[in-house]
């Protein structure tokens, strides 16, 4: 009932529909009008045309029974009238004149056989001429009865100038002795006056046009109380049926909103189940090279320390009792077990930091003030950061929860982060720290201002033993370790960078007793 078009604006995708309203009442009443205007001209026409045949039908009896009349006087002995100068003549004009008075007929024509006028009334008209061209005659001379209305306006504009010319019935009867008799002597042409009659047809019509108002003006003011009740209840139904249309767009796009945003979501969660996957193969991975690395190690540490004691033992030894080549070859020996005995220990410590890697977390956690965590933390990378001119900027949110947390890993997991962030600016920079509350959730920002990272090992920082620093510089554990630590506490941590505009890591924890106390239950 409807021509609509549905528009979505591009802010809030909310529907808004354009409707033009079905006018039924409008439809309705063009309709009736033009229904109206067929009907009363079919009607109109067609009784004027009926009208019409009846006035000739009913002529052309009175013109034959005239006929019948007349036809002993105008053909005397079979044959037309005599001149005008005969007795015959001067009787039929006399008794044709006297009925001409009391009927409707004003003129009369006899003609011959062969056509030609034989008499009239009409003085004005030539005896004897002969009308060849006229078609009615000719049928009327082969026996049919012929009858024409004429008149020079119709109905519907005759006046009174009209009226006064007349509108007259022209009938041509075929002359015979006897009805009987199929013999013709001649035709006699009739012309009757039906001006009154016709003029009737105007105020027959004009009743036929007004019974037609009534009786449609009274159809349609019932009709019309229907529709405009059926006109309501569309209305009403179509208001109903658009808004319905709008709520059901706008649930569509608010779904389809919804559904993006849970797609998105989820593909973030399965990237980061993929990821936490990958982690903890990597942990079982690291762990079973730590432990087989271990023994080996602790031997060739051990090993080493025993001729380093030695060699030094012989050094320290008297001058006397020792060979003269001794002392260099020793000192040379002292010095290459001391760089076998630090690479050692640093591979000792790598398998350590392999270790804690791939141990959950099983210390106590406490309630932990986070502004005396994040000074605690910077109390220790203070000296670098001036060793390296790199000024810190703290901004701490106003009432800031305690958290649940095992403090030494949370601090372990800030030095680490913010030493990398120092490391990252060595011709000095901006370390910036802001601790807030978002949500359920307490959030720690480290910003630097240093070199940043590509786009292409963003992804690939928490990964175990993947590092940006030059080689002999970091083992790659770092970030793994932090990354694994904030995880056992419930919390997410990312990073956001650009080259040469430096780095930030957001580190979430929770504050909520609630989910602090599952994430020690998964520990």
């Amino acid at each position: 009932m409807q021509d609509h078009r549905d528009t979505i604006s591009a802010a809030g995708r909310t529907p808004v529909v354009e409707t033009t309203e079905f006018n039924l009442l409008r439809y309705f009443s063009l309709t009736c009008l033009v229904l109206f205007v067929v009907v009363t001209t079919v009607m109109c026409t067609g009784f004027y045309l009926v009208a019409k045949r009846y006035i000739r039908s009913d002529a052309e009896q009175r013109a034959v029974a005239i006929a019948e009349q007349l036809t002993p006087l105008a053909f005397v002995g079979g044959q037309p009238v005599p001149l005008p100068d005969s007795p015959e003549y001067a009787l039929l004009d006399e008794q044709l004149h006297q009925m001409l008075k009391a009927s409707r007929v004003f003129k009369i024509k006899v003609y011959g056989l062969d056509g030609r006028i034989v008499y009239t009334t009409d003085s004005r008209i030539r005896l004897g001429r002969a009308d060849t061209q006229n078609v009615s005659l000719q049928m009327a001379l082969l026996g049919e009865v012929v009858s024409v209305l004429q008149t020079g306006k119709t109905v519907w504009d005759l006046d009174e100038e009209e009226k006064i010319a007349g509108a007259i019935v022209e009938t041509y009867v075929p002359a015979r002795a006897d009805p009987s008799d199929a013999s013709l002597r001649g035709v006699l042409e009739i012309y009757q006056d039906v001006t009154t009659t016709y003029g009737r047809l105007s105020s027959m019509i004009a009743i036929i046009v007004g019974v037609s108002v009534v009786a449609m003006g009274t159809l349609f003011q019932i009709l019309y109380l229907a529709v405009r009740k059926a006109d309501k209840i569309i209305r009403s139904q179509t208001r109903a049926i658009t808004q319905a249309k709008v709520e059901v767009e706008g649930y569509a796009s608010e779904l389809a909103l919804r559904v993006e945003e849970r797609t998105r979501q989820l593909r973030e969660s399965l990237e980061q189940q993929q990821h936490d996957d990958k982690m903890v193969a990597m942990g079982v991975l690291a762990s079973g090279i730590a432990h087989e690395l271990n023994t080996p190690l602790g031997t060739i540490l051990g090993s080493a320390q025993l001729v380093l004691d030695h060699c030094s033992s012989t050094l320290d030894s008297a001058p006397e009792t020792r060979p003269a080549l001794v002392p260099d070859r020793c000192r040379q020996c002292v010095e290459d077990l001391e760089q076998v005995e630090s690479q050692a220990k640093r591979c000792k410590e790598i398998i350590r930091s392999l270790v804690n890697f791939s141990r959950k977390s099983d210390r106590e956690r406490s309630w932990e003030d986070l502004k005396e965590l994040i000074e605690r933390s910077l109390a220790l990378v203070q000296p670098e950061a001036r060793l390296h001119a790199v000024s810190v900027e703290i901004m701490l949110s106003d009432n800031l929860p305690s958290v649940l947390v095992a403090g030494n890993e949370i601090q372990q997991v800030l030095v680490n982060i913010m030493g990398n962030a120092i490391a990252a600016m060595p011709d000095g920079g901006t370390l910036g720290l802001s601790v807030g509350r978002v949500g359920q959730m307490a959030r720690i920002e480290i910003r630097d201002t240093g070199t940043g990272i590509d786009e292409e090992k963003l992804h690939r920082i928490f990964e175990p033993f993947f590092t940006t620093k030059q080689v002999g510089k970091g083992t790659g554990l770092g970030l793994s370790i932090s990354y694994r630590i904030v995880k056992d506490h419930g919390g997410r941590i990312s990073v956001s960078s650009a080259v040469g505009k430096g780095s930030t890591f957001v580190i979430d924890l929770p504050i909520d007793v609630a989910k602090n106390q599952g994430a020690r239950n998964t520990t």
